[in-house]
């Protein structure tokens, strides 16, 4: 982007905020579709990785830390829209059916790589945060293309989809994301949220990862319990 184009894109921004047009415009959710479409990308760019060839084998924990950023983010969205992953997670049940067509497409892998059923969950994280940022840049910088509520817990309900796959696949559950996340953050601000602790440097990442293995240990050892159990 040129000087020029970048002054004029500047200028249309400042406009647009102070018209009423933007009255309803709410950083949160700018913060959480951003924060959907990175981690969305995040995952991909893993799972792409591990398939090339010496590339390093998904890692269980690091997935599940992934798809705890993203609950995050869509909690966000679901406070401000006054609703929750809960209601949001009761419309996952009707697209649970297409899990059993993609596992049969393991019958045909080229590649020992390629789990279909993460594959076609880390695509749909991809291609929903895309389309839920893309919806919202919409709303922000055209005139006619406002969105509903409806409408944004209807693509939160596809992305929570994608995400129960892959939790699926790892054995794991919308409680252990959720708790790996709580611990996480914990962690990161014990005495509540600073932007010292935020900033990457200044974080005590062992201390996090020593809270988020606390919490997978924990699921661990009631999944083991659950086994016995079952016998």
């Amino acid at each position: 982007m040129n000087e020029h184009v970048e002054k004029d894109f500047a200028v249309m921004v400042a406009n647009l905020l102070q018209t009423e047009f933007c009255k309803d415009w709410d950083p949160r959710l700018l913060h959480g579709f951003m924060g959907i479409a990175s981690e969305g990308g995040e995952l991909l760019t893993r799972y792409k990785d591990s398939m090339e060839v010496g590339g390093e084998p998904l890692d269980r924990t690091d997935t599940l830390i992934e798809l705890s950023d993203l609950l995050h983010y869509m909690q966000m969205i679901t406070g401000v829209l006054d609703s929750s992953l809960g209601k949001v997670s009761e419309g996952t049940k009707y697209l649970l059916t297409a899990v059993q067509f993609h596992d049969e497409i393991a019958m045909i892998s080229y590649c020992q790589r390629l789990h279909p059923v993460l594959l076609r969950g880390f695509l749909g994280i991809g291609s929903e945060s895309g389309e839920l940022l893309n919806r919202y840049k919409k709303f922000i910088f055209y005139h006619g293309e406002p969105f509903t509520r409806s409408e944004m817990l209807t693509k939160l309900s596809k992305l929570l989809h994608y995400m129960l796959l892959i939790m699926d696949v790892f054995d794991s559950s919308l409680e252990e994301v959720v708790r790996i996340n709580m611990a996480k953050l914990g962690s990161r601000y014990p005495d509540g949220y600073t932007h010292d602790k935020a900033i990457t440097h200044h974080r005590d990442k062992k201390a996090e990862r020593a809270a988020i293995d606390k919490i997978i240990d924990i699921f661990a050892t009631m999944r083991e319990q659950k086994d016995i159990g079952g016998i």
